[in-house]
């Protein structure tokens, strides 16, 4: 079907690295095995298939397979130590890269090793490059020295979802995944009229926190001590911070060191109203939830006035806290965002330009 599927260049003798048990029970269906394009993750934990499985899978044109073949697509972590190398020696035709890990505020990059460009440029590889956090999207215009082959796209959330940081700590267990913990809260009995739980770790976030301090409505606010790498011995451990969120009108979900915080996902998969700092690429990915729509977007210098503007508005309030947990249902049940991803990616297979991705690809 594809003018781009088909045996790598690379050595065809070479094995990938079988997924873990986890991941093949979690992720690779029988009944999907009839699908042509074939994704393979390379050492990905369970919260980061996930990831791929909501952008990637459909299930009737793509799925995940678990036996290397030369004419699948490996998908690999930009965080892997191993990336570079088993790139470099397979040489896939067509790859696929997730970059969810953050560096800092204000620094864009991409995850490709010198070795490794002059793999894609030398054999003509193709790659598609799938980038979370991003703060000047023009800034990857020089930092693709081959927008030809390297495509690189936005995501519309921090998915996954996991009590672990989604690069740092591995996770097989995945107990905490959004798909598997969306909680309807249909009739909730609100205890606060908003709430805030997180660390300080941007500027962002400080200026939040110093206004919320002075916030006279009934609220609930914990600066947390950063640093844990289990959210369940957080300062406010996981589950006790989730209850007090469903217990709340508002909850308010602040940037971090990106525009994605792993709360906006937390939010959504157990029906919260979630009230959203803006950042200036929060929208640069058109299937983000929509402001007015699925939640509340504030400019940080307007969140008291905002705050007060949503409790003397509750009804409205409700319809945006059920919409937005409806639009996330079918985000990580029903295909509402691989759709989109999968039909952008059986176009490019037919035909590799930048073209296929449509608004997905900003470099």
């Amino acid at each position: 079907m594809s003018t781009i599927i088909g045996p790598s260049p690379g050595l065809h003798s070479f094995e990938m690295p079988a997924p873990h048990p986890a991941v093949s029970r979690a992720f690779v269906q029988p009944d999907s095995s009839a699908a042509p394009i074939r994704l393979f993750p390379v050492n990905l934990d369970v919260k980061q298939a996930e990831v791929a499985r909501c952008l990637l899978v459909d299930r009737k044109r793509s799925c995940f397979v678990d036996q290397w073949q030369s004419s699948a697509i490996p998908v690999f972590i930009s965080t892997d130590p191993k990336a570079e190398e088993l790139f470099c020696r397979v040489r896939p035709a067509c790859s696929i890269f997730l970059d969810l890990h953050d560096k800092g505020r204000k620094f864009d990059f991409l995850s490709l090793t010198d070795s490794m460009w002059q793999t894609i440029a030398t054999d003509q590889l193709q790659l598609i490059y799938l980038k979370l956090q991003v703060h000047q999207p023009a800034n990857y215009v020089q930092l693709n020295r081959l927008p030809s082959q390297v495509h690189v796209l936005s995501m519309p959330l921090l998915l996954g979802g996991s009590r672990f940081h989604i690069t740092v700590t591995e996770d097989f267990a995945g107990d905490c995944l959004f798909s598997r913990n969306l909680r309807p809260n249909p009739s909730p009995a609100y205890e606060y009229d908003w709430s805030c739980i997180g660390s300080p770790t941007s500027d962002d976030r400080k200026a939040a926190f110093d206004l919320l301090q002075q916030q006279p409505a009934k609220g609930f606010l914990t600066v947390s001590i950063p640093g844990h790498s289990d959210a369940r011995v957080a300062t406010v451990p996981m589950e006790k911070y989730l209850q007090i969120s469903r217990d709340s009108r508002l909850c308010i979900s602040l940037n971090g060191r990106g525009p994605w915080c792993l709360k906006d996902g937390e939010l959504f998969a157990n029906e919260c109203f979630i009230l959203r700092q803006w950042h200036p690429t929060i929208d640069l990915n058109p299937l983000t939830p929509r402001d007015g729509i699925h939640w509340r977007i504030f400019r940080t210098e307007n969140l008291l006035q905002t705050i007060a503007e949503c409790l003397a508005n509750p009804t409205d309030c409700e319809r945006i806290r059920r919409e937005g947990f409806a639009n996330f249902r079918q985000a990580m049940s029903n295909q509402l965002w691989s759709n989109c991803y999968v039909e952008c990616l059986a176009d490019f297979l037919e035909n590799p330009t930048k073209a296929a991705w449509n608004y997905l690809s900003f470099a």
